[in-house]
């Protein structure tokens, strides 16, 4: 089913590469998968999928019972030598390669369409439940906004923290006039001469 919204755009044309670069990112849809938790999602994650049961299925897995029978058979008798024993699985690589793979499950359910002549971009997603899809649009453009206004409020505290107060500004300038007064007192007694 389809979730469909429209999002004004900020800046100038300009701009636009940027916004969808940054709707498109990993980094936005974890923050997404994270807010709607589609981990719990059969949807998005396929260890929640029943075990599909088909014909293909069945013949690949008789097929593969079958060559490891004829293996197992063949180290028995010493034609082939054993394989080495499997390394243990990982249990943090596995999370991580579940979640890229529920984020790009989530990232392949949307698409961004910059609509012509105007400020504006349609977000849609489709996915198996309409609600779900209007989730997802609806959360992906509420955190890429959240994140817009974030980075500008961060920088606008870092030119602040990097400003010199009022007060200070005042006191080097101050200082700037004594030493200038010195300098002049300086010349007229004949002390320095400048060239």
């Amino acid at each position: 089913e389809l979730g469909d919204g429209v999002m004004a755009r900020a800046g100038g044309p300009g701009s636009l590469q940027n916004e969808i670069e940054i709707l498109e990112s990993t980094n936005l849809m974890a923050q997404v998968v994270d807010a709607l938790r589609l981990d719990r999602d059969p949807e998005f994650n396929p260890t929640l999928r029943p075990e599909e049961v088909s014909v293909a299925s069945l013949a690949g897995s008789w097929i593969g019972s079958a060559k490891a029978l004829v293996r197992k058979a063949l180290v028995a008798i010493g034609v082939l030598s054993p394989p080495p024993p499997p390394p243990p699985p990982d249990p943090a690589a596995e999370a991580e390669r579940l979640r890229r793979g529920i984020v790009a499950r989530a990232l392949g359910a949307v698409s961004l369409q910059p609509v012509r002549d105007s400020r504006v971009m349609r977000v849609t997603a489709v996915t198996d439940d309409p609600a779900t899809s209007a989730r997802l649009v609806n959360t992906l453009v509420r955190e890429f906004v959240d994140g817009q206004l974030q980075a500008r409020l961060d920088a606008t505290k870092n030119a602040k923290a990097r400003a010199k107060p009022a007060s200070e500004v005042r006191q080097v300038r101050a200082d700037g006039r004594v030493e200038h007064g010195r300098v002049v007192g300086l010349q007229e007694n004949g002390a320095i001469a400048v060239f």
